[in-house]
């Protein structure tokens, strides 16, 4: 007598509607030049796209700025007093 297998047929889940279909390579990078732009124009603008919501803080002091000892000029406030401390002496806490 044979003995006779029955084989279980699983039937395959049926596919998601929803789901993405794959891009060509042409779409993704349309999808890639599209992005480059918007990034491009929101830095123009200003925004550089961080979601913070809040402008870049600028220094209060925009400029060169010049040494009052000997007269050279700097290009920010930073540079100056390493340069007065390095070069005349002068502490941070003396500065101010």
């Amino acid at each position: 007598m044979e003995a006779t297998s029955a084989a279980a047929v699983v039937p395959a889940p049926p596919m998601s509607v929803s789901s993405p279909r794959p891009r060509s390579d042409r779409e993704g990078e349309q999808q890639q030049q599209q992005q480059q732009q918007q990034h491009r124009a929101a830095a123009a603008d200003g925004n550089s796209g961080g979601g913070g919501g809040k402008p870049r803080r600028l220094s209060m002091e925009s400029g060169p700025v010049t040494c009052d000892l000997c007269n050279k000029v700097y290009k920010n406030r930073s540079t100056l007093y390493s340069h007065k401390n390095r070069d005349h002496g002068v502490k941070a806490s003396q500065q101010r």
